[in-house]
């Protein structure tokens, strides 16, 4: 019985999962306009996310898969290594803010009409991480535009020194 469980332990050890959680880390993740708002997704490194979708907020835990998917992404495509803005010489259009919380740093990036290839490539696997036939299940409910704000304002507030 022992020898199974260190054998059980050792797996566990080389579990993608166990590597995703072992840096915890949390996301919020906006993208749309200042005129129009912004959608938001918010994840960590334990599987809990929410998702801001005008005034519809949805919340559920992500699959492993998805974290471990997240996790890879932020590492692989230097997020935290990002400047903090990015700005096209264009006035209005889209904005994008990402903010990442680790154990030991708060990076912050401000994307205005520029969004290099690392976010665009983080966006798209956000968006495959939460793929549109997994959300049209969830559970969806309406708020208000102030709550809807209330979960915008603090990628708003996050930019201002920017």
């Amino acid at each position: 019985m022992k020898r199974r469980f260190a054998i059980l332990c050792i797996l566990l050890s080389f579990s993608p999962w166990l590597k995703a959680i072992e840096k915890p880390y949390s996301v919020l993740f906006g993208r749309g306009s200042g005129l129009a708002g912004l959608d938001v997704v918010s994840f960590d490194s334990s599987g809990s996310a929410r998702i801001l979708r005008e005034n519809q907020v949805c919340t559920f835990q992500a699959s492993p898969e998805a974290i471990i998917s997240l996790s890879k992404a932020i590492d692989d495509l230097h997020l935290l290594t990002l400047v903090k803005r990015y700005s096209g010489s264009m006035s209005d259009g889209a904005q994008w803010i990402l903010i990442i919380k680790t154990a030991t740093e708060s990076h912050t990036t401000y994307f205005d009409n520029q969004f290099p290839d690392s976010v665009r490539q983080f966006s798209k696997i956000v968006d495959e991480a939460f793929p549109e036939s997994f959300l049209l299940k969830q559970k969806w409910t309406r708020i208000t535009t102030k709550e809807s704000e209330a979960i915008q304002n603090p990628l708003w507030d996050a930019i201002k020194d920017n």
